[in-house]
């Protein structure tokens, strides 16, 4: 009896299962599996990918160009150049010009021939002449002699090597136009006063000689100069 009963409930259950499942059991099956699943998969990709790449190319070839070449042009030549204005300057005499002794007069004897140039100083020399209307005072006076090798007009220059120093040239007599020669010389001690100027003192004109004249050159420095004394050259030439 028992089993048959058994039997019977568990068809009812059966039956009960297939039919319109009007039971109270309304199935709402909330299903709490909401799938939130977590796995959130941001990807944060921790391999953000800085790429640090130190390097930075910073370039340690630093190529501060310090150029140990530091061109400090040591070129010794410290362009002393010789020429100290010690009265060193040479220009070179004509070979045939005689440089007489100190004290005589004429002192330097030019020669006939042109053009020609004497470099010399008036230095330690007599003071053989002066002049008020050069402004010749106290100053050593160098005598050069020239003879004119033919008729022709003959420049004078002359230049003023030293420094401080200002020398002037006369070769005739102003009032008169009459050219120097060796025999104006004065006596040895004596001193003669000359009446020159214009051309005869910074020459910038012809002189007109004839051949075979002699004519004496006087060279001395201004009083105004700082010193009375100097290196200068003359040149002669026929035009």
């Amino acid at each position: 009896f028992m089993v048959a009963l058994f039997i019977l409930t568990v068809q009812i259950a059966c039956s009960d299962s297939g039919g319109n499942d009007s039971s109270g059991d309304t199935d709402t099956d909330t299903d709490t599996d909401t799938d939130t699943d977590t796995d959130t998969d941001t990807d944060t990709d921790t391999d953000t990918d800085t790429d640090t790449d130190t390097d930075t190319d910073t370039d340690t070839d630093t190529d501060t160009d310090t150029d140990t070449d530091t061109d400090t042009d040591t070129d010794t030549d410290t362009d002393t150049e010789t020429d100290s204005d010690s009265d060193s300057e040479q220009i070179e005499s004509s070979p045939w010009v005689v440089v007489n002794s100190s004290s005589s007069c004429p002192h330097v004897d030019l020669g006939n021939q042109v053009p020609v140039t004497y470099s010399g100083s008036t230095e330690g020399l007599p003071v053989w002449a002066e002049s008020s209307r050069l402004e010749w005072q106290d100053a050593p006076v160098d005598t050069l002699v020239f003879v004119a090798p033919e008729d022709g007009d003959y420049l004078f220059f002359v230049e003023t090597i030293s420094e401080s120093v200002y020398l002037a040239a006369a070769v005739k007599d102003f009032e008169s136009e009459q050219y120097f020669s060796s025999d104006d010389c004065p006596s040895d001690g004596q001193t003669v006063e000359l009446d020159v100027g214009g051309a005869s003192y910074i020459p910038d004109r012809p002189e007109t000689l004839a051949a075979g004249q002699e004519i004496l050159i006087w060279v001395a420095a201004i009083k105004w100069t700082d010193i009375l004394f100097g290196q200068y050259s003359l040149t002669i030439e026929k035009i």
